[in-house]
């Protein structure tokens, strides 16, 4: 399978158009998606998914690593991750900071690869997070799937949640 290149891509829609982002977008947004009112996990769609896209064996290894990457996600983030339906040209901001764990790691960026991870889930929880990330991060780098290192636009957008999140964070301790 040829590899996705990773280019850079200048723009934020750019970079949601090409193929690795596109899988890592869907596979989370179809894993995410509620199948009926009791929020079951979609892991059949997004199971079809990858095989459709990487093929029979390949995408049944990324779509079980993706799936263990949410469920310990899912179990240790500080609250409910929000997901767009699948194909939405929206993208909120848990999805941003999924792409940024993904890219991050892909490319050695430990800072990026930080950020984004301690704004989903508690210290306490980082290590093992962590390791599911870097497995599904792992299993699409030798599926040659890259995702691009993220755009300014998105590293900004990341920033400026983090900054905000840190003087929320400040502002609702009180001293007793």
């Amino acid at each position: 399978m040829a590899q996705d290149t990773a280019t850079y891509a200048p723009t934020t829609e750019d970079y949601l158009n090409r193929r690795a982002e596109q899988l890592v977008l869907e596979g989370y947004r179809l894993l995410a998606d509620p199948i009926d009112d009791m929020r079951d996990r979609s892991a059949p769609a997004a199971l079809r998914f990858y095989q459709d896209k990487l093929g029979a064996s390949a995408g049944a290894e990324a779509a079980a690593a993706l799936e263990r990457f949410m469920t310990s996600l899912n179990t240790c983030a500080f609250r409910p991750l929000v997901a767009y339906r699948a194909g939405s040209r929206f993208i909120s901001p848990d999805e941003v900071l999924l792409l940024g764990i993904v890219a991050g790691i892909q490319h050695w960026d430990e800072q990026i690869f930080r950020v984004c991870l301690t704004q989903l889930c508690p210290e306490t929880s980082l290590i093992k997070v962590a390791a599911s990330a870097e497995t599904f991060a792992a299993t699409l780098r030798n599926l040659g799937v890259v995702l691009a290192p993220l755009p300014l636009s998105l590293r900004a957008r990341i920033t400026r949640q983090s900054e905000t999140g840190l003087r929320a964070s400040r502002a609702t301790k009180t001293l007793h």
